[in-house]
């Protein structure tokens, strides 16, 4: 497990950039430069065919996928390590992350690339990316913080790495968000995985199924003493 101070620093950066961006999107108005230099480039190789093809990779990171992963795969975790942390952990870290994405996206109206003009825009920041971000990348923490073995341990660094990519490259692909929706998507939910396991680590090691330094003192003389 990385150090909690790592952890820290993550979730400062990503919310710093978080933060740039917010920034930028409110002051610009528009598209941001590199927004329609992506834009631009998606639109040179995308075809209604292709991006009705690639429709169902974006459900990776849509509501109605990840709210059931992240019951299902919270209580599980919950029941293999007998305590309602992991569930707890995930479902306050994904209503955090909720209580920042809702509100701006209701501040900001930021149009979507194919908003039409007179729309309500919710583009910024991406809830696909932020959503995707924090109930993959919590999922595989919780699942590591226990001894696994090395080939697990890669792939559950590389899961949910994957997992964005593919969900950030549709949705951009399809033309659904901007470039800057999808970088402020990634670092909410980053900043919203990375922190409360760093809390966990340091003050409620139950949250994530671990036993506290009470616990593992006492199995230390149970195992002298026998």
């Amino acid at each position: 497990m990385v150090h909690p101070r790592v952890l820290v620093l993550v979730t400062c950066a990503s919310v710093a950039v978080f933060a740039a961006l917010l920034v930028a999107v409110a002051v610009h108005g528009g598209p941001l430069p590199l927004d329609g230099a992506v834009r631009d480039l998606f639109a040179g190789v995308s075809t209604d065919r292709s991006r009705r093809a690639l429709r169902p990779l974006g459900r990776l990171g849509a509501r109605e996928v990840l709210v059931p992963l992240l019951v299902l795969g919270g209580g599980w975790v919950s029941l293999r390590r007998r305590t309602p942390g992991p569930l707890l952990l995930l479902v306050g870290s994904y209503l955090g992350m909720a209580m920042v994405v809702g509100p701006v996206k209701s501040i900001l109206h930021r149009p979507e690339p194919f908003d039409l003009p007179g729309e309500i825009g919710r583009s910024f920041p991406s809830g696909h990316a932020a959503q995707a971000a924090l109930v993959y990348g919590l999922l595989a923490v919780l699942v590591a913080v226990r001894p696994v073995p090395a080939r697990a341990r890669a792939a559950l660094a590389a899961g949910p790495v994957l997992l964005c990519a593919v969900v950030g490259f549709v949705v951009l692909f399809r033309d659904s968000h901007w470039l800057s929706d999808m970088v402020a998507g990634y670092a909410v939910g980053l900043a919203w995985t990375t922190g409360p396991v760093a809390a966990a680590l340091l003050w409620a090691p139950w949250l994530l199924g671990l036993p506290g330094p009470g616990s593992r003192r006492r199995t230390r003389v149970a195992e002298l003493s026998g």
